[in-house]
């Protein structure tokens, strides 16, 4: 087993997604599996959907499949995203936002948690199994806990196509292809409106050819309180 997906002494979390795992072809745990979005608090009513570049506060489900070498994992995800308010700000007063704050929460292929992920400027955090963990990279909190090797540094801008340097652009002006701190992506959209949002990545770490394929099946536009960071 290459080092990238292996840990001696895999964590309880890990054994599970493994068990969910065995015996499923990865494309057909990619076509098959379900995301769970529902267990991520969703707007009463989906909002219209801005440009990508207009999208700040959003929520994503979808899946995603890992290779490396002969190795191989898949399952789903949802990933919600928000502005992050400090100080005075947090209480309805004045302030600017901090930073964006990110939870992930992932999926085995059979639609069991695995794991809830949250990146804000303070570092990562790792729930699974009641169990806590932290750490100041997320990739490294991840692979470690759950020996799955995701492309999270770039977090949720990697996801609107941003960040990095852009190598190649579409027909539309699209971000085709971006560069940025060691991996390539290639984005596919689902049309050719200029602001339309990726439906699909592939993102290669190109170090040692880490592949993940993830297919975005469901975008929606959060509210006015996630905008504004407070709770109504």
């Amino acid at each position: 087993m290459t080092a990238a997906l292996h840990l001696a002494a895999p964590s309880a979390p890990r054994r599970r997604l493994l068990r969910g795992l065995a015996g499923i072809p990865l494309a057909l745990a990619l076509a098959a599996c379900a995301s769970k979005g529902a267990k991520v608090d969703k707007p009463a009513a989906p909002l219209p959907l801005p440009d990508r570049d207009d999208l700040n506060a959003f929520l994503v489900s979808g899946r995603f499949a890992v290779r490396h070498g002969e190795q191989s994992a898949a399952g789903g995800f949802s990933w919600r995203r928000t502005p992050e308010w400090r100080g005075d700000a947090a209480r309805n007063g004045p302030g600017t936002v901090a930073s964006n704050r990110d939870e992930v929460f992932f999926y085995s292929p059979l639609g069991q948690t695995v794991a809830e992920l949250v990146i804000t400027v303070d570092g990562a955090t790792l729930t699974a199994d009641g169990r806590t963990e932290s750490a100041a990279n997320a990739d490294a909190l991840v692979q470690r806990a759950l020996g799955l090797e995701l492309p999270l540094a770039g977090g949720g801008d990697w996801l609107l196509a941003r960040g990095g340097a852009v190598q190649r652009r579409d027909g539309s002006g699209r971000p085709a292809r971006i560069e940025d701190r060691g991996w390539r992506l290639d984005y596919g959209y689902p049309d050719e409106r200029p602001g339309a949002l990726p439906e699909r990545v592939v993102a290669l770490r190109l170090l040692d050819e880490v592949e993940v394929r993830l297919k975005l099946d469901e975008w929606e536009a959060l509210g006015l309180d996630a905008l504004t960071g407070r709770r109504p």
